[in-house]
């Protein structure tokens, strides 16, 4: 979607992704999900991508909301500070994250360990 506050084109995928580039998504999700001290609640991953989609002022003020309680996504969802460890890549015309790939590649995992019905 195009942000007019940052003057933009955002986009919440990276996709499509190299092998290289999915290892690393893999490791992302992995740390989202199972990471010691950096494990996000599912009611917290459930609120990213409606926040993602909004402007950038009210992106900001939803990173701020989680930032006391889980520091590394709000390292990965501060975007005024892309050169310190933040989840966008930004360059003049457009954003990016992957934040979001990691998160449904997490989801896609936990239904896989689901047992189904006999």
């Amino acid at each position: 979607f195009y942000d007019h506050e940052v003057d933009r084109t955002v986009k919440l995928t990276r996709r499509p992704y190299t092998l290289a580039e999915f290892t690393e998504l893999e490791s992302l999700a992995e740390d989202y999900g199972k990471g010691r001290g950096t494990a996000l609640p599912r009611t917290i991953r459930q609120k990213i991508l409606p926040a993602l989609k909004k402007g950038q002022a009210d992106r900001l003020a939803f990173a701020a909301q989680v930032k006391k309680n889980h520091p590394n996504l709000f390292d990965a969802l501060n975007e005024l500070a892309p050169e310190k460890g933040s989840g966008w890549h930004v360059d003049a015309e457009e954003q990016s994250t992957e934040l979001i790939d990691a998160l449904m590649l997490l989801e896609e995992d936990r239904r896989m360990e689901q047992e189904t019905a006999r």
